[in-house]
């Protein structure tokens, strides 16, 4: 969510300080595992089930890729009203596929929150899912 490890710049949207709930691949598939153990039916059926390896903001996402490179980035802040404005104008011009990828990156970066999923509560503890290192994550997909 921002970040181009090539060139190592990191493009934040407005303070950076939005949190927002992600999760790792490999979490999904062992939460999809423990959801389908028939120890779990009673307590999961017909309802929303949320797991997550990490709900951050970007600037702290910027400070894990910073500490693993041991360097600076490049910061580019981007404004979610002025990307938001531009996605409106997008769709006011046909141009709907243009607008989607913006839309939805405003409503988990921006100051709304949509992607703060932690109200929900999470069930990573009633399925036994460790507790994960942003830190080492980070290192992990950057020697990938």
């Amino acid at each position: 969510m921002g970040a181009d490890l090539k060139t190592k710049t990191f493009t934040r949207w407005d303070d950076g300080e939005t949190p927002w709930t992600t999760t790792n691949l490999a979490t999904i598939g062992k939460g999809i595992v423990a959801l389908l153990q028939p120890e779990n039916y009673s307590s999961t059926a017909n309802k929303y089930i949320y797991i997550n390896s990490y709900t951050i903001t970007q600037n702290q996402l910027l400070a894990s890729l910073q500490k693993a490179t041991g360097s600076e980035w490049t910061l580019k802040t981007v404004q979610s009203k002025d990307i938001v404005d531009k996605a409106h104008e997008d769709i006011k011009n046909g141009n709907i596929a243009d607008a989607i990828y913006p839309l939805i990156q405003a409503s988990i970066l921006g100051p709304v929150s949509y992607g703060d999923f932690r109200p929900s509560g999470f069930s990573n503890e009633a399925f036994g899912l460790p507790k994960e290192d942003l830190d080492e994550d980070v290192k992990n997909v950057l020697k990938a």
